[in-house]
C-alpha cells in the first residue's frame, strides 16, 4: 500500500440528452440526438484529503456498437 492510494467516497452518474443542430450520419444511420454520460467522483487519500472530479463522453451507439442486425433503439437499449 503506498500513501499515494486513493479510495471512491462517492460517485454521481447523470445521464443527459443532446439534441444536435444537425443530423450526422454516421455509417448506415442518421442521428440527431445523443445521450451524454457525466460522472462526478470524490476521493480520498490516506491523509483523508479529498478531492472531486468531474468527466463527460458521449454514449453513442453508432460509433461504439454498430451492427446491421439490430436497430439503433435496440442498440441504444443494450447499452
Amino acid at each position: 500500500m503506498k500513501p499515494s492510494d486513493i479510495r471512491v467516497r462517492d460517485v454521481e452518474t447523470h445521464l443527459i440528452p443532446i439534441e444536435m443542430r444537425m443530423p450526422l450520419k454516421f455509417g448506415g444511420e442518421s442521428i440527431d440526438s445523443v445521450t451524454c454520460l457525466r460522472v462526478r467522483v470524490e476521493v480520498e487519500d490516506r491523509r483523508g484529503r479529498r478531492a472531486v472530479g468531474w468527466g463527460e463522453t458521449p454514449l453513442s451507439v453508432t460509433w461504439a456498437w454498430p451492427s446491421n442486425t439490430l436497430t439503433y433503439q435496440d442498440s441504444y437499449d443494450q447499452m
